[in-house]
């Protein structure tokens, strides 16, 4: 949502501010002020931001404390630190209401990775952002831009707030279908998204895994009892891709419901969206029905604005034998979509961060939820379509105090000053888009340390150094992914010694100098040499930098 650049934890000790570029999608084309290479949203640049200019800010205080979060310096109080406090920031302010909006992300990924490489630096990009509908599977469009723009190059890394969904229910249903005619029940939302009743759900499947799916719509009668009613047509996908379809279902003469259902492949995965808009009542169960050989996913909710799908008051099958082949929802796979569920990306779920804290007004405020350590409830729940693990760790997410817009802190020092820590200048904020900076931060501690290290290098060494506890039980599991993260220690494991070796007395003829560890990728003797040994025929103060494939340093 932007950033108060003119929070104290975002400017340099001179008064100058840390922000080297922002990117406002929200504004308006500017023959001056747009992105040639994108063609929307404005540009500013630390100058124009020092110089008070930019007029693009934060209304909503998600963007500032996530930044304060990852690299928030702590200068407006003392306390409350980022992670990456020294770290230089590139803000993109997201418009959700953009056409192809994952699109804009990658954009925006695009953008800060080429600032970073005129800059000459490595750079992290935190994503506290997504969509909830979508393929979960890292194959959609902005996915693969992303992935290639990780690919390109070492020295990025993109990290991504899971989701916030983990305790909406069983919005999620994964079936295999067979010879046997399944199926599954949506209940009508007469509040849903589209402004009228309507019954909605998103599904995907690879196309090896749909082509030979029949599929139909169909309505049940719920009370009295449970009874059939009627269906549409069976269809098949192939014939259908790139079309809308309108269908009917029908009782007898009577038209119950109308059906509208859009199919399409998307680099190599079929996606069907279906929508009944103001069934003739709310009576019924609406069925999306199978038959054939294959698997699918498909996701809806209430909570969506779409529909639940039905998984209690089932009836027995003696009263209704249509039931024993019933498909059950689940609370599995409520990550955010696109990028978030890519084997590039590092995805992060949230645990609470802290029990309490001094507000404002100088008394102790209890964090609301578990105890410290304890996953949110909310936090969205792995795998990803494809049964990866997702999310890939865990972080400190609830409970975080993190800077705060200029505006905000005024308005709660009157209204509700719990909600600030001491000294005015930090809100509290939780979620996994908290969480998601924190590993943004440490993989920015990270790549200064070991600047040529690549996202699968930070990935393997996030996997292989989180722990487990009391909490986490055995990982790698779809909570806490692979544990939480042990950052000190992660870093730490890419120490390593160098000894330099040469006789320490000259004589007339030169000596050489050398590691005794050899095969490094990069030297840099005291006297700026850089192969990989010297000889020496005067008194010196001999030294040597050494690097790594990653670009870890270690120093004699």
């Amino acid at each position: 949502s932007g950033l108060d650049f003119n929070h104290e934890d975002f400017k340099n000790d001179d008064g100058t501010s840390r922000v080297l570029y922002y990117w406002d999608h929200t504004l308006a084309f500017d023959e001056d002020r747009t992105p040639a290479r994108y063609g929307y949203g404005q540009l500013w640049s630390n100058a124009d931001i020092d110089a008070g200019i930019c007029t693009s800010g934060d209304g909503s205080a998600h963007g500032t404390t996530v930044t304060g979060a990852g690299s928030g310096n702590g200068r407006a109080t003392g306390t409350h630190k980022g992670v990456a406090p020294d770290s230089d920031i590139i803000i993109v302010e997201t418009n959700f209401g953009l056409a192809n909006w994952t699109l804009t992300v990658a954009d925006g990924i695009d953008f800060i990775f080429a600032m970073a490489d005129e800059l000459g630096k490595p750079a992290v990009v935190n994503t506290s952002v997504g969509s909830y509908l979508g393929s979960h599977d890292g194959t959609d469009p902005a996915s693969v831009i992303i992935d290639s723009l990780l690919h390109a190059k070492t020295g990025r890394i993109v990290v991504a707030a899971a989701g916030n969904s983990g305790n909406q229910g069983s919005y999620h249903l994964k079936a295999d279908v067979d010879e046997d005619t399944s199926f599954c029940w949506f209940d009508v939302n007469m509040e849903s998204a589209f402004g009228v009743p309507a019954v909605y759900f998103d599904l995907w499947a690879d196309t090896a895994d749909f082509r030979n799916v029949n599929f139909a719509f169909g309505a049940d009668l719920v009370d009295p009892t449970f009874e059939f009613r009627g269906r549409t047509d069976f269809y098949t996908i192939i014939p259908l891709l790139g079309t809308t379809t309108y269908d009917t279902i029908r009782v007898g003469e009577h038209n119950l419901a109308p059906v509208e259902f859009f199919s399409e492949e998307i680099n190599g995965v079929y996606h069907i969206e279906m929508v009944i808009l103001n069934p003739d009542s709310s009576d019924y169960y609406f069925r999306f029905e199978t038959f054939g050989e294959g698997t699918y996913d498909l996701w809806s909710g209430a909570w969506l604005g779409a529909s639940e799908i039905v998984n209690s008051g089932l009836p027995d099958e003696m009263d209704f034998p249509d039931i024993a082949h019933f498909n059950l929802p689940d609370s599995n796979s409520t990550i955010v979509s696109s990028w978030t569920c890519s084997p590039k990306v590092v995805t992060v779920g949230n645990f609470k961060n802290q029990y309490d804290y001094i507000d404002y007004a100088g008394e102790p405020y209890i964090v609301a939820g578990g105890p410290p350590g304890e996953l949110s409830p909310a936090s969205s729940k792995g795998p990803n379509r494809k049964g990866l693990i997702k999310p890939d760790v865990s972080a400190t997410g609830d409970g975080i105090m993190s800077a705060c817009p200029l505006w905000l802190s005024a308005s709660l020092r009157e209204s509700n000053p719990s909600m600030l820590a001491e000294g005015g200048q930090h809100v509290r904020n939780g979620g996994t888009s908290m969480a998601s900076p924190v590993i943004a931060g440490i993989a920015a501690l990270y790549l200064e340390k070991c600047p040529n290290a690549s996202y699968q290098d930070f990935l393997n060494d996030l996997h292989d150094y989180s722990y487990e506890d009391g909490f986490t039980e055995v990982t790698p599991n779809n909570a806490y992914g692979y544990g939480k993260v042990n950052a000190f220690y992660m870093l730490n494991q890419s120490n390593f010694d160098v000894t330099v070796t040469g006789d320490t007395l000259i004589c007339e003829t030169p000596k050489v100098f050398a590691t005794v560890e050899d095969d490094f990728a990069a030297y840099k003797w005291f006297n700026d040499a850089t192969t990989s040994s010297i000889e020496l025929d005067e008194t010196a103060d001999v030294s040597v930098i050494v690097s790594d494939e990653k670009g870890c340093k270690a120093y004699s």
